[in-house]
C-alpha cells in the first residue's frame, strides 16, 4: 500500500474493523456448525423432519439437507472470515512487505480465492436446494454438491495461474485487502485468466438469482393451486350434501362435520398437508434468499470496482494518484466483504427457527 498520514490512518481503521467483524462471525458460524451437526445424529432412519414447518421428506444417505446446506455455508463463511483475519494482521503488523517473496504472496491470494470462491458457490447450493425441494418435493441429491464445486474449481484454477504467472510481487495488487489481483504491470495473459475466474462470482449471482425467481413462483403456484384444490372440494361436498354444509356452517364446524358425514378424512387432510407444506417452504426461501442478499450487498459493488481498477476506469484511472479521490473507496470496501462473516449466521438464528433452537439448545447444554 502506499497510503500516507491520515489515509493509511483510515485505511488501518478500515482493517481493524475488518477483524472485529470476521473474529465475531467465525465464534458465530463455529456455534452452528457444532450446533447443527449435533443436531444430526438425531436424524437417523428414512425419514427426517428438518423443520417444524416443514413436512416429513423421504431422505436418503444420497441426499443432502436444508440443515447440511447451511452448515456448507457457516464452514465456507468461516473459512473466509479466518483469511480475512490473516490478511488484514499481517498488513497491521507491517509484515506485508517483507513477504516478498511472489510463491507466499501467490498462496495467499489462491487460498484466499479458494475461500471467497466457496462461499459463492454454498449459496449458490443454497438456492438449488430450495429449488430443487419445492420443484420435485425431494431433496437434492449429493451428486450435485459435488458437480458444483467442480466447476467452481475450474474458474479457481484459472485465478490461481494468473497468479502463478507473476513473478514479481510488485506485480501484485493489494488494494482492496483482503482481495489480491494482479497489478497494471502484470501481464495480459495473467489478467485475461483471473477475469475468467472472477466470472464466477457473475454466474453466480445471476444463477442464484433466476433460481430464487423460479422458486418463489413455484411456491405461489403450489400455495394457489392447493387452496383451490381446497375450495373445489369444499364446494362439491356442499353440493352434495347442502343441509349438512347448512348446520356444519351455523355450529362452525365446517372440517369435522365434513370429515363425520362423507368419511373422506384423508382428501381434507392431503390438501390442508399441502398448503402446509407449500406456505412452509414459501417461507424458508423468502429468509433464504435474505441470506443471499449478502452477495449482493457486500461483493458485488467491490468486485466491480476491482474490475475498473484493473482496466483503469473511473476514479481507478490515472487520477489514482490523487489519493484523496479514492482513499475512501479502499476504505469502505475494506471492511465491508467481511461483515458477511457475521451476516450468514446470524440470519440463520434471525429467520430459521429449527436453527435457532438448535443452537439455543447447544448453548443451554454448554454452559447451564
Amino acid at each position: 500500500m502506499d497510503f500516507n498520514g491520515e489515509a493509511s490512518e483510515l485505511f488501518e481503521v478500515s482493517c481493524y474493523l475488518a477483524i472485529a467483524i470476521a473474529i465475531a462471525g467465525l465464534v458465530f458460524n463455529s456455534v452452528l456448525i457444532i450446533a447443527i451437526r449435533g443436531k444430526k445424529k438425531e436424524a437417523v432412519g428414512g425419514t427426517v423432519s428438518h423443520s417444524k414447518e416443514g413436512s416429513k421428506l423421504p431422505f436418503s444417505e444420497h441426499s443432502i439437507s436444508i440443515d447440511t446446506c447451511v452448515c456448507i455455508l457457516a464452514a465456507a463463511s468461516f473459512l473466509y472470515g479466518f483469511f480475512v483475519i490473516l490478511d488484514n494482521i499481517l498488513y497491521l503488523a507491517g509484515r506485508w512487505y517483507h513477504l516478498r517473496n511472489p510463491a507466499i504472496a501467490t498462496s495467499l491470494s489462491c487460498c484466499g480465492y479458494l475461500f471467497f470462491l466457496g462461499l459463492f458457490a454454498a449459496n449458490g447450493l443454497l438456492s438449488l436446494e430450495r429449488f430443487w425441494l419445492i420443484k420435485y418435493g425431494e431433496p437434492l441429491k449429493r451428486v450435485a454438491v459435488v458437480y458444483l464445486f467442480l466447476v467452481m474449481f475450474q474458474f479457481w484454477i484459472c485465478i490461481a495461474v494468473s497468479f502463478f504467472l507473476i513473478h514479481n510481487f510488485s506485480d501484485f495488487d493489494w488494494y482492496f485487502l483482503p482481495f489480491s489481483m494482479p497489478g497494471k504491470n502484470a501481464s495480459t495473459v495473467s489478467k485475461a485468466l483471473f477475469i475468467t475466474g472472477l466470472s464466477f462470482f457473475a454466474l453466480v449471482v445471476i444463477g442464484t438469482t433466476i433460481l430464487y425467481e423460479n422458486t418463489y413462483f413455484l411456491a405461489q403456484e403450489m400455495v394457489s393451486t392447493a387452496k383451490l384444490q381446497y375450495q373445489e372440494f369444499c364446494e362439491s361436498h356442499t353440493q352434495r350434501h347442502p343441509l349438512e354444509s347448512q348446520v356444519a356452517r351455523a355450529t362452525n364446524e365446517a372440517t369435522e362435520a365434513d370429515e363425520e358425514m362423507t368419511g373422506n378424512h384423508s382428501s381434507h387432510h392431503r390438501l390442508d398437508r399441502v398448503t402446509h407444506q407449500s406456505t412452509a417452504q414459501f417461507r424458508i426461501l423468502v429468509r433464504c434468499i435474505f441470506m443471499s442478499a449478502g452477495l449482493l450487498l457486500f461483493y458485488v459493488p467491490v468486485l466491480a470496482c476491482m474490475v475498473m481498477r484493473l482496466f483503469n476506469l473511473g476514479v481507478f484511472g490515472n487520477r489514482l494518484q490523487d489519493v484523496n479521490q479514492s482513499v475512501v473507496v479502499f476504505f469502505v470496501f475494506g471492511f465491508v466483504p467481511a461483515i458477511d462473516v457475521i451476516w450468514t449466521p446470524l440470519l440463520v438464528l434471525l429467520f430459521m427457527e429449527p436453527q435457532r433452537k438448535d443452537v439455543a439448545r447447544w448453548v443451554v447444554e454448554r454452559f447451564r
